[in-house]
């Protein structure tokens, strides 16, 4: 009605603002409306932002071949998770998270199955994984793909899930896509290093390592992954 026909959307950003202002506050009926609402006109537009912006297209007319509208839910995902996300920031700064990680999680799955919020799914998994029970872990963020959600997370979460089970070949693909939407997470880039050492393509393993520090030229994870591998002293220089 006002005539907006394109959105970005943070998927990171409002979270924490709702968890310290409660700016959203959908009750049932106008949920219900929002979420049909946005998962028959928002059409993702493919950008180059990585996960922190999404933009999305708002067709004229509602459409049910829109799949990946699914895999976000503004202001209802952050209504839904915002505080659960800062509790678990909290419990981190507080080094009590692998205590308080199983109410957490017990959290998170109600919202997801209360919901069936891709978001949710992707947050019960990964926080299955970090409580090391991988059958539970897959089994949310297979629900969260089939959802939708291409994040650098739950393809990360995927890769490290494959790579734990001996399929390599699997985990690769998985941690190059979690790259491909999240280029600085060097966790993950680490990950993908060592599996393919593990294949023996290591020639690509190192072009690998060497993007992530041309990315990041001052990381001494990175660096110290590269002596490991190459038993040079210092990383490339010039790095292209």
């Amino acid at each position: 009605q006002a005539g907006i026909r394109h959105v970005m959307y943070s998927q990171s950003g409002g979270f924490t603002m709702h968890a310290e202002y409660h700016i959203f506050n959908f009750d049932q009926g106008a949920a219900g409306r929002w979420r049909t609402f946005w998962t028959t006109r928002a059409r993702r537009v493919v950008k180059s932002f990585g996960d922190k912006f999404l933009c999305y297209a708002i067709e004229r007319e509602p459409s049910r071949r829109l799949p990946q509208s699914h895999s976000t839910l503004p202001g209802l995902d952050e209504q839904w998770m915002g505080e659960i996300d800062r509790d678990i920031q909290h419990a981190e700064q507080q080094g009590t998270v692998e205590v308080e990680l199983p109410a957490i999680a017990a959290r998170y799955r109600a919202v997801a199955e209360r919901t069936n919020s891709a978001c949710a799914w992707e947050r019960v998994g990964v926080s299955f994984l970090r409580m090391g029970k991988p059958t539970e872990a897959r089994s949310a963020l297979v629900k969260a793909e089939r959802l939708g959600r291409q994040t650098a997370i739950t393809y990360a979460a995927l890769g490290v899930l494959d790579a734990q089970e001996g399929h390599l070949g699997s985990a690769v693909r998985y941690f190059r896509r979690s790259l491909r939407h999240g280029p600085g997470l060097e966790e993950t880039r680490r990950n993908l290093v060592h599996v393919l050492w593990q294949l023996g393509n290591r020639e690509t393993a190192v072009g690998v390592l060497r993007e992530g520090l041309r990315l990041n030229p001052a990381s001494a994870e990175l660096r110290q992954l590269w002596v490991e591998i190459t038993n040079q002293a210092t990383s490339p220089s010039p790095l292209p």
